[in-house]
């Protein structure tokens, strides 16, 4: 079955501010269906991945340890990414303030 899984799901609103994490996977989606469902050009194999942990607290969304996608035959890692302003009005600019990726192996 494709999707998105969640395991370890908490949030809580403390003093007004939400704040939540979970980690997960994403089971194989096709990429035929999603590029056609997105009006994309059509893009061949599948999409899985495994995620860690994701948390958000105070505006920033943060990962911790790496994202692992396979995705074209290939895998990406996703490591210490941290996107601040996340969630924010479109007013607010969300910023992408670190991300490595490695281990791209695409043929």
């Amino acid at each position: 079955m494709a999707g998105l899984t969640s395991t370890a799901f908490t949030a809580s609103r403390n003093d007004g501010v939400w704040q939540w994490r979970f980690s997960g996977g994403l089971a194989p989606v096709s990429m035929e269906r999603f590029s056609e469902a997105l009006k994309l050009p059509l893009m061949h194999g599948t999409l899985s991945g495994i995620i860690p942990a994701v948390s958000y607290a105070g505006g920033n969304l943060k990962v911790d340890g790496a994202l692992l996608f396979k995705v074209f035959d290939g895998t990406v890692v996703v490591q210490g990414s941290l996107a601040a302003g996340a969630f924010r009005p479109r007013s607010a600019p969300c910023r992408l303030l670190s991300t490595c990726a490695t281990s791209i192996s695409i043929c």
